[in-house]
């Protein structure tokens, strides 16, 4: 039995986009039959009818489906291996799954439905979920490197193995937040943690860094200190920025008004509200010509590619330092899966890394879903859209409808928003509705 779009005739699978992609759809995917859904696989076959009130994607084998508001799991012949009984469900990860009937009666459990006894051994529960254990009193975190950073009930913190001994020491003090020009790059939010086997530590002069046995390996003479990355890290010393090793190795200078954390063996530096480019060793290798311009996710080389200014126009730099783009956007979005959103006169497009318009800057917004496809809205007053593949294919055309990459759907796969209701449609533009 297969299902089949009312509104459009479901065309062949190009063989082209297949290579366009590069990653191929999963073996079921939901579909909406009415106001039930089930699965179905990517030739449209129906392989588990439409029964459920809202169903989510398989993971680990086992999917999470929903009757009278209630989560279950089924497995893909369609068997109900755990009954709708449970308030609450997260998908399968290494083998189980935390379900609750309430958020007091949290657990684990197997594929098989089943409490299992190794649950302590799978992770903190939710925040929200009080398991009884204390865990979430003590635990700051996440679990790095074997290591997390607890507070305990006396004011006392640092950092503990995951075995329950202590490894720093009471005379340090461990910074909460770093001093940073930049809000945009995520390392600048990640203290308490440790990275590339060191940890920041305050002592009495400045800050430093630990080993992952608690023993200080940099001293605690540096104004502020970064996050390491790339096997560098940003300090800061007397008002100037530079960068040193694990082993507390100075690399280069310390004389720049800023500097951003390595990507692809490259950070930028500023000095004089001019900014260039050094390699892991220090060595400016992209000179300071370029005007500065604030925030490093949109500063730091990716992939080879990095946007730069130019009398308040944009343009792509490449690792040689070529300019690949004629330097004319009014802005250049962050690279992501090799396509970047330009901005022009107001208008938004899309180019890929070789500085080509995949599709023009005609567009009043853009949404990205993920690294196949972009909604962009073709005019903000009716707000009419359309989604487009990475290669500027229009899947669906000037349409009230609208797609959205729900949390939890595979990548490729997305929910369209009608006034009939939603339904599914794929970066091919398949329809999944019947």
């Amino acid at each position: 039995m297969k299902i089949y779009n009312l509104s459009i005739t479901i065309a062949l699978l190009l063989i082209s986009s297949h290579c366009l992609i590069g990653q191929k759809l999963p073996d079921l995917i939901p579909f909406r039959e009415k106001d039930l859904f089930g699965y179905c696989d990517s030739n449209l076959n129906v392989v588990i009818k439409a029964q459920y009130q809202r169903v989510h994607p398989f993971v680990e084998g086992r999917a999470i489906v929903v009757i009278d508001n209630l989560n279950g799991f089924i497995d893909p012949k369609g068997n109900q291996v755990v009954p709708c009984i449970y308030k609450f469900a997260s998908a399968f990860s290494k083998g189980y799954a935390l379900v609750g009937k309430s958020r007091q009666e949290a657990r684990y459990i197997n594929k098989k439905g089943e409490t299992d006894s190794k649950k302590s051994n799978i992770g903190p529960a939710p925040a929200t979920i009080d398991m009884g254990s204390g865990i979430r009193d003590r635990r700051i975190g996440p679990v790095k490197e074997g290591r997390y950073f607890y507070r305990g009930q006396n004011r006392t913190e640092g950092y503990m193995t995951v075995d329950g001994d202590t490894i720093s020491s009471s005379e340090y003090k461990y910074p909460y937040h770093s001093e940073s020009y930049s809000t945009s790059d995520n390392y600048d939010h990640k203290f308490q943690h440790f990275f590339e086997s060191r940890a920041i530590v305050s002592g009495v002069n400045g800050q430093g860094y630990i080993d992952l046995d608690g023993y200080l390996v940099i001293d605690t003479v540096y104004d502020v200190a970064f996050n390491f990355k790339e096997g560098r890290a940003k300090v800061k010393l007397n008002g100037k920025y530079g960068f040193v090793d694990t082993q507390g190795n100075i690399i280069g200078e310390i004389k720049y008004d800023q500097a951003c954390y390595f990507y692809d063996g490259m950070a930028q530096v500023i000095l004089n509200d001019k900014c260039g480019y050094i390699n892991l060793e220090g060595e400016e290798i992209i000179p300071l010509t370029y005007d500065y311009w604030q925030g490093e996710q949109y500063s730091s080389f990716k992939n080879g590619l990095v946007r730069v200014r130019i009398n308040e126009k944009f343009g792509i730099l490449d690792r040689n330092g070529t300019i690949i783009t004629d330097v004319k956007y009014d802005d250049i979005m962050p690279f992501s899966y090799k396509r970047a959103i330009v901005k022009l006169k107001d208008k938004m497009g899309l180019i890929d890394e070789d500085g080509n318009e995949i599709v023009p800057p005609v567009y009043d917004a853009y949404y990205r879903l993920d690294q196949f496809a972009y909604v962009f809205e073709t005019s903000s007053n009716d707000r009419q859209y359309e989604l487009i593949d990475i290669s500027g294919k229009i899947l669906m055309s000037k349409s009230k409808d609208r797609a959205t990459k729900e949390k939890g759907y595979t990548s490729g796969i997305y929910k369209v928003w009608s006034s009939s209701g939603h339904y599914l449609i794929d970066k091919y533009g398949t329809k999944y509705l019947k």
